[in-house]
């Protein structure tokens, strides 16, 4: 297994449990995820880069874009 596959496979695991995302994210984020209100992706090496333009995805869960 490559790097990048073991990484993708992290980060999938990694994705879908809602008390690990909640040590990095807002409560209510991760709830809207789980729910189907947004979709967090899975992002090589970041959860913080939303799209790869270098937003803070706290910032735009707060204010938006």
């Amino acid at each position: 297994m490559s790097y990048s596959n073991f990484l993708g496979f992290m980060m999938d695991k990694f994705l879908k449990n809602p008390q690990v995302l909640s040590h990095y994210l807002p409560r209510e984020a991760v709830r809207m995820h789980f729910r189907g209100d947004i979709h967090i992706h899975k992002l090589p090496h970041s959860l913080w880069i939303p799209y790869c333009a270098g937003w803070s995805y706290g910032k735009i869960l707060r204010v938006g874009l």
